[in-house]
Parts: structure tokens; sequence; C-alpha cells
């Protein structure tokens, strides 16, 4: 469905005042190409968002934290929760709790 494609492509919908954005990428992801990632990176560049990208050699795709063969990506998670502190701690970003 190419409605729901556009949808999923993030890439495309970089936007002025964007929150910070972690994004997580393994290079040998054989569902979405990491080029997606490269170009949302780019994107976000251009107009001076905040991010941190990471991309793995190994992991492919929605390993998550799910126990598996220890890549360099399987330590993602404590690099994630590392940038989450450092974004919530600016003062301009604010958790608002559920």
């Amino acid at each position: 469905d190419p409605e729901l494609a556009d949808k999923m492509s993030l890439e495309r919908h970089v936007f002025p005042g964007m929150p910070p954005v972690f994004i997580l990428h393994c290079r040998d992801d054989r569902t979405v190409k990491v080029a997606n990632s490269e170009v949302f990176v780019h994107n976000m560049e251009k107009q001076a968002l905040e991010y941190k990208a990471c991309f793995y050699k190994k992991g492919n795709h929605g390993f998550g934290l799910q126990p598996g063969e220890q890549t360099d990506s399987h330590n993602w998670a404590a690099g994630f929760e590392a940038w989450l502190k450092e974004v919530l701690s600016d003062k301009k970003y604010k958790y608002a709790g559920t």
C-alpha cells in the first residue's frame, strides 16, 4: 500500500520544531534500506534539528531487546537510555507522564 509506505517513511516527514529523534539502524537490515535512515539524518541536519543516529553492522531488522546473537547492536538500549536522560534534562523538553 503506497499510502501506508509513505506514512511509515519518516525521512519524508521531517518538519521544523520536530522533537529530538533517536535513530537506530543496522546495515544488514533486509527489510528497510539503511539509506532511508541516512536520508532521515540528512533531512534532520538540513533543518538543524536534534538527533542521535546509531548505525550498526549487524542486527538485521526488529531486533529490539530480544536476546540473541551478540553483535555490535546488542547494547543499543544503554545508548538510548543515556541519550534520553540528556534530552529530558534539557529544560526546553518536559516529560508529561501518563
